[in-house]
């Protein structure tokens, strides 16, 4: 039997009844089958995401994974240069058998990568190699090539950048909202586009798309090594995405594989969203850096000359990324953010960090309207508590359901019931989001919420006339 043929079967001497000997076989184990292919191939196949994969890195950065056992039968036959053969008979193991056993027992990962980070991932298998640190120039002529409002927004340009090869965990990256003042034509889809050549390629996902569906798509083979997750030219007022606020801060994207099942990878993902006048609700406004552009500068050929750059220097710009990296920073004490270890290792590293800092969290609150809705909400209240000669900086006041859900109606021009309005006030009250409503938990005046002057005394009872002095004053609710 040729050697490098892998069979389920070895060659056996069968003894005769006589005493005679006569070749046969027998059934080889399970063991000795993953020890000969391994032996074969050399520690290959390996697992990544329940699905066993090869690599040959003479072939570059391409991987080929083997989702069934006729794939598996193809790659041993052209790794081997001879065919498998298996015995179909009763107690032979088959080829489907075997694949499954693979991946069980197969040397696993959690993701390839064709693009270095730094650090490097842990449980990442990656087909490229690492350059040694640049001196900053090639990603410098990069950061140079876009056209940021301020200099604090090419510093986070820059940490855009940087990002997209930085080793921190799953989840611990920020989203990038990349927008303008000057409206269509100031580059930010472009800007995307770049910044995908850089890295391969991007997913590309619209802000209407089932999350079960988007989920099936980062976990496909194609989104293997996709370091970029983007949604283009939104188009929302007050955009809220519950789904995409959870999956931005996710360790790991799970879900299903099409022909492999449940699987998992690192959530690697940097989210890149382009929009005009940005506004988001609280949550999403939280989890993004805000980067604005202003009106190019450049030629109609701007695109394709960058495309050439990067294509030209990719190696270089990696390099100075490395370097970027790697290079000593001293730590300031007065940055603090749910991003930490993003802050540490990239944001501290820009030549700003503290300027670079302030301007996020400045941005983040100007995008937040809820916080902006928030405040027209308590202004009405406070107005119409005033109305009705009401102190509101020293009284304690208790507002009725009923008036609360007609004041807060009124003031955001929705109509919505008791019960919602109720609900969506308790749960502000709960985010802290305004600084005298509060929830009237002992329900002792009835079902409402309470105005608390910020000059309240703690010991002047509360008022519960309300309705008595909205009608005495002429004011309706």
């Amino acid at each position: 039997m040729n050697k490098n043929i892998l069979t389920n079967f070895k060659d056996v001497k069968i003894v005769n009844k006589d005493g005679t000997t006569k070749k046969g076989t027998a059934p080889k184990s399970m063991q000795e089958m993953v020890k000969e292919i391994q032996s074969l191939l050399k520690g290959w196949p390996k697992v990544c995401g329940n699905e066993l994969f090869y690599h040959d890195p003479k072939s570059g950065t391409k991987v080929d994974f083997i989702s069934n056992a006729a794939a598996l039968g193809g790659i041993i036959g052209t790794l081997t240069g001879q065919p498998s053969k298996f015995y179909p008979y009763p107690g032979y193991h088959k080829l489907a058998e075997f694949l499954k056993e693979l991946i069980r027992v197969s040397e696993r990962f959690d993701d390839i990568a064709d693009l270095p980070h730094e650090p490097k991932m842990p449980g990442t298998y990656y087909t490229c190699d690492f350059p040694e640190p640049g001196n900053g120039d090639a990603l410098q002529g990069l950061v140079d090539r876009f056209s940021p409002e301020t200099q604090i927004d090419s510093h986070l340009i820059l940490a855009a950048i940087v990002t997209l090869f930085w080793g921190g965990r799953g989840g611990q990256r920020p989203a990038f909202l990349i927008t303008s003042d000057d409206g269509p034509g100031s580059g930010k889809s472009q800007f995307v586009n770049c910044l995908s050549k850089l890295v391969n390629g991007k997913l590309d996902v619209s802000p209407k798309e089932d999350s079960s569906q988007i989920k099936q798509r980062m976990l496909s083979a194609e989104a293997t090594g996709k370091r970029i997750f983007a949604i283009d030219n939104l188009k929302s007022y007050k955009y809220s995405n519950s789904e995409l606020e959870a999956m931005i801060t996710l360790s790991e994207i799970s879900g299903k594989r099409l022909y492999v099942g449940e699987a998992t990878r690192p959530n690697t993902f940097c989210y890149f969203i382009t929009v005009n006048g940005a506004s988001l609700s609280k949550d999403l406004a939280q989890r993004c850096v805000i980067i604005k552009l202003s009106k190019p500068r450049y030629s109609l050929g701007w695109e394709d000359e960058t495309h050439d750059y990067i294509e030209k220097n990719q190696a270089a710009i990696i390099a100075d990324v490395i370097g970027f990296l790697r290079k000593d920073v001293e730590q300031s004490e007065h940055i603090s953010s749910r991003w930490g270890p993003w802050y540490r290792d990239v944001l501290s590293r820009l030549p700003d960090p503290i300027e670079a800092h302030r301007l996020i969290r400045e941005r983040q609150q100007i995008t937040d309207v809820d916080q902006e809705e928030t405040g027209i909400i308590e202004d009405y209240f406070r107005g119409k508590l005033a109305d009705c000669r009401y102190s509101v900086d020293t009284e304690k006041v208790f507002i009725p359901n009923t008036v609360a859900t007609d004041w807060y109606n009124k003031a955001t021009g929705e109509k919505n019931g008791t019960s919602k309005v109720s609900r969506i006030l308790k749960q502000k009250i709960s985010e802290e989001c305004f600084s005298c409503l509060q929830v009237n938990s002992s329900g002792s005046y009835g079902r409402g919420f309470l105005w608390v002057g910020q000059q309240w005394d703690c010991i002047s009872t509360v008022r519960t006339d309300l309705l008595h002095q909205i009608e005495i004053n002429g004011k309706l609710a």
